[in-house]
Order: C-alpha cells, then sequence, then structure tokens
C-alpha cells in the first residue's frame, strides 16, 4: 500500500457485482454523520508472575554457559563446542559428552580464545576465527 491514497483511473475500479459482494459481507459504508464512541472505564486487573533464576554457588560448568568460543558439526559426525581452552565432544552414537583438557591434541597451536568455528567440506579442513587471525586444518583421521 502506498503511504496516501492515490486516484486510480476508472479502468482499475472493481466492477459493482464485486462490490456488491464484498458490501454483502462486511456491510456497506455506513458515514452518516460523526457517531459517539463510549469507552469503558473499569480497567482490568493484571497479575504479572515473576519466576526467579537461581544459580547454584560455586562455579558454573563449563558446557552450562550460556556463550561458546565456537560450535559446529565435525566431519566424523560428532558436536565440537569450545569454550576458554576446553573442547566438548557430543558424541551422538553414545548419548553423551566427551571431554578433553585441552583441545592442543586435536588442534596444535589453537588459542584459547575463539570467534567461531566452521567446517568447509569443499576442502576438507575446519576454519577457526579469532580477532585477528583465521586458523586452518585439514581434516585427516588423526583428528577424527
Amino acid at each position: 500500500m502506498y503511504p496516501s491514497y492515490q486516484p486510480m483511473p476508472k479502468s482499475r475500479i472493481l466492477p459493482q457485482p464485486d462490490r456488491d459482494e464484498i458490501q454483502s459481507l462486511y456491510g456497506r459504508n455506513q458515514s452518516s454523520g460523526t457517531t459517539p464512541t463510549t469507552r469503558s472505564t473499569t480497567r482490568r486487573c493484571y497479575t504479572r508472575t515473576r519466576s526467579s533464576v537461581t544459580i547454584p554457588s560455586g562455579k558454573i560448568h563449563i558446557r552450562c554457559r550460556l556463550f561458546l568460543d565456537a560450535a559446529f558439526n565435525h566431519p566424523d559426525g560428532t558436536f565440537h563446542t569450545f569454550n576458554t581452552g576446553v573442547l566438548w565432544r557430543y558424541l551422538p552414537d553414545e548419548n553423551r559428552w566427551e571431554n578433553q583438557p585441552t583441545f592442543e591434541k586435536i588442534y596444535p597451536n589453537l588459542p584459547n580464545k575463539l570467534k567461531a568455528g566452521v567446517y568447509d567440506s569443499r576442502k576438507n579442513e575446519i576454519i577457526f576465527f579469532t580477532d585477528k587471525y583465521v586458523y586452518r586444518y585439514a581434516v585427516n583421521d588423526r583428528n577424527r
């Protein structure tokens, strides 16, 4: 729709049978002057319920944190998540998470703080992004 109505040529006006059918569905235009509008003065009472979230004392488990450094599907069928130097792999066949103390074994020289990770199936490599650098790792039997 246009911000304001524009005049239409007569060739684009709906035929009278169509206008009659629409008016039978929605009623005819009854513009016979102004009519007063009455408004209810009673307001509904709303009750808002808020649930409080309690965080257990102590350190929150790394898999329960809200943000991860990187996460992607590995070509071997596992799901990799990274956070502050720890690699978590989800093993869907076993329906469990496997953790490695660091990801140095699988991805050597990778910094602890990542921005993103992705698997490039065309080149069969995993690409990690940091603030300044890009790290590429070829996928082979060693890192599966």
